[in-house]
């Protein structure tokens, strides 16, 4: 090796394992390479003892500065491209952002677990006829994407969900996909797809629940699906007002809505064309007598959390579209009400909510005369307490009129009235959590039945008491 290559190497080398060091990359390789720079010096200083003044020519020098700048050039190049600012890591879920912070991406999901047992006394009904019905499920697999861009006031959502109970091979479902605008002081606009501001069980996460599964009452008057529209908002410190304007508010998109031959669905997924009203409003309002807002993002009050209280309260109010209703309800309206409270205690928690439904000109399978207009009405509240920092019990009772009395049956099919109580076991919160619970219908349940909650239909001809089922669920969210 020549004396130029030999200075060369040793620069480069030098440059390499520096840069290295100072990005904490340091490994063994490095720790050879200035093993083998060290005897390169000593090489050196023995050729300059050899050669004395001559060893470094003008030729040479100019030579070993070539190598050694194209090195550090290298180098630098390597170091930028490490020290762009680009940010990466975790953060309450995984994110991927830009150094001025001006856009980022979050990655979040979440993973439900559950086994679920459910009896009968005398099923009869339908195709599952099975006094016992046991087995796993995945109740949810869902995945969110969200963040912002250009700057924090541009907020996006996107997410999705795997399909766990259905016969359709885990499909991917479109849930949420907004855009929200932060004006600042308060205001916010959001457009796309997304849950109408109604009922409070429903506008908290599934995975930030009480219980195994949300109440039957909130299932059922509720919107489970997703509305395409625009909502403004306000919130300032002690109050919130959402106002939505949307191609349709209803439980289901996949059919008759609950308690009526209902034309109404939501707008999820559907094109323009599609729409099944003349219009849909919804409304919320929220009080925040004490405590943060943040802290009512679950339906729990942890150990040592302040005390808290929110009083809310909303409306839905939409038309049918005749033009796409077909002849059963084809001027259907649906106006409802729903009012709630929440109470947190540093370690035990209270919430209670009533709803209201009417629907005229519906057409509503209520037995004889399939009358034109139905009052539908329930109630619940539930509480839960911590017993150690990780342990919390829990109990919800709920009662519904859904006014749809099957003609012939022995026993009013349209109640609700019906018992949950279980155990929470956070591991690391509502990261990984496992939930069991018990519920016991006091009557049949047949308008309030459920499958996603693992209540089935009861038999509409036999006056038995009702039935039971067991859950038991672990969450993962990552």
């Amino acid at each position: 090796m020549t004396l130029t290559k030999r200075v060369g190497f040793v620069a480069g080398a030098a440059a390499m394992t520096l840069s290295g060091v100072a990005f904490g990359a340091a490994t063994d390789a490095d720790n050879d390479a200035l093993a083998q720079i060290a005897e390169l010096k000593a090489e050196l200083a023995e050729l300059k003892a050899t050669e004395g003044d001559n060893w470094l020519t003008e030729q040479r020098a100019t030579e070993i500065r070539g190598i050694v700048q194209d090195v550090l050039a290298d180098a630098d190049t390597r170091a930028s491209l490490q020290s762009s600012g680009a940010t990466a890591g975790w953060d309450n879920g995984f994110f991927l952002a830009s150094s001025d912070g001006n856009f980022r991406l979050n990655i979040d999901g979440q993973v439900q677990v559950r086994w679920a047992w459910n009896h009968r006394k005398d099923p009869n009904v339908g195709g599952n006829a099975e006094e016992n019905n046991w087995g796993f499920e995945l109740a949810r697999t869902k995945l969110f994407f969200s963040g912002h861009v250009v700057d924090p006031s541009w907020q996006y959502m996107v997410s999705m969900a795997f399909s766990g109970t259905s016969n359709v091979n885990g499909f991917a479902n479109l849930q949420n996909a907004y855009v929200n605008k932060d004006f600042g002081n308060g205001f916010s606009l959001r457009v796309g797809q997304f849950r109408a501001p109604y009922m409070r069980e429903l506008n908290v996460s599934s995975a930030n629940q009480l219980t195994v599964e949300r109440s039957l009452l909130s299932n059922y008057f509720g919107q489970t699906d997703y509305s395409q529209g625009a909502m403004l908002s306000y919130a300032a410190d002690a109050f919130a007002v959402h106002v939505m304007y949307s191609d349709g508010i209803a439980q289901s998109a996949n059919g008759a809505g609950p308690g009526w031959a209902n034309p109404i669905l939501s707008s999820q997924n559907s094109p323009f064309t599609g729409r099944t009203t003349d219009y849909a409003f919804s409304a919320r309002g929220e009080f925040k007598a004490a405590g943060t807002w943040s802290q009512f993002d679950d339906m729990t009050s942890w150990r040592g959390e302040d005390f808290g209280l929110l009083i809310g309260a909303a409306m839905i109010w939409e038309k049918a579209n005749s033009a796409n209703a077909g002849a059963a309800g084809d001027e259907a309206r649906v106006f409802g009400l729903t009012a709630d409270v929440s109470a947190d205690f540093g370690g035990a928690n209270l919430f209670g909510s009533f709803v209201y439904r009417h629907v005229s000109d519906a057409n509503t399978n209520a037995g004889a005369g399939n009358e034109d207009s139905v009052s539908q009405w329930g109630f619940m509240f539930q509480g839960g307490f911590f017993i150690t920092d990780e342990i919390e019990i829990f109990a919800r009772y709920e009662y519904g009129q859904a006014k749809t009395d099957v003609n012939n049956a022995p026993f009013a099919t349209d109640r609700l009235n019906a018992l949950t109580f279980g155990v929470n076991w956070y591991f690391a919160r509502e990261t990984v959590k496992w939930t069991t619970d018990f519920t016991v219908g006091f009557n049949p349940i047949i308008a309030f039945a459920d499958p996603q909650a693992n209540i089935l239909t009861d038999n509409t001809t036999q006056k038995e008491s009702g039935q039971f089922a067991l859950r038991t669920q672990l969450q993962l969210l990552f």
